[in-house]
């Protein structure tokens, strides 16, 4: 995790890159870039409109990219088969949910996740024996 809050960090396009990942089915690592880099993700972007700047909720970006991309499932109902037409919607709605807990609850979570990720050298050692581990 501190891998991606380091890259999180030194990237713009962090809306776009969660996108990318949402669009191909990717959910783990949506989730992890979710989890990651949450608080650069809830005020990156900015936009004009009427000559003033706004920054956006870049949670709020993807959930209506979420939805506009289910609305095009729903309006393109004929051109795909409809396994393929429910699985996509599936993803979507999976998805959408991902983003809205993560959103709601990130912070707590990855407080959570924090707390459980400390690895004692011993495992290490034990995991890895072709790598000296010192104490």
């Amino acid at each position: 995790m501190d891998t991606v809050r380091l890259l999180a960090k030194h990237t713009d396009n962090l809306v776009d890159e969660l996108w990318y990942y949402i669009k191909h089915g990717k959910l783990v690592q949506t989730a992890v870039l979710l989890l990651g880099a949450q608080k650069h993700i809830g005020t990156r972007s900015s936009c004009e409109g009427n000559g003033k700047y706004y920054k956006l909720d870049g949670f709020a970006i993807t959930i209506n990219q979420i939805r506009d991309h289910t609305l095009q499932l729903e309006a393109s109902q004929n051109r795909k088969n409809d396994k393929e037409q429910e699985m996509e919607k599936k993803l979507a709605h999976t998805a959408l949910m991902l983003v809205r807990a993560v959103a709601l609850a990130g912070q707590v979570l990855d407080a959570y996740i924090q707390s459980y990720l400390k690895v004692p050298n011993c495992f290490f050692a034990v995991a890895v024996p072709n790598i000296p581990v010192q104490y």
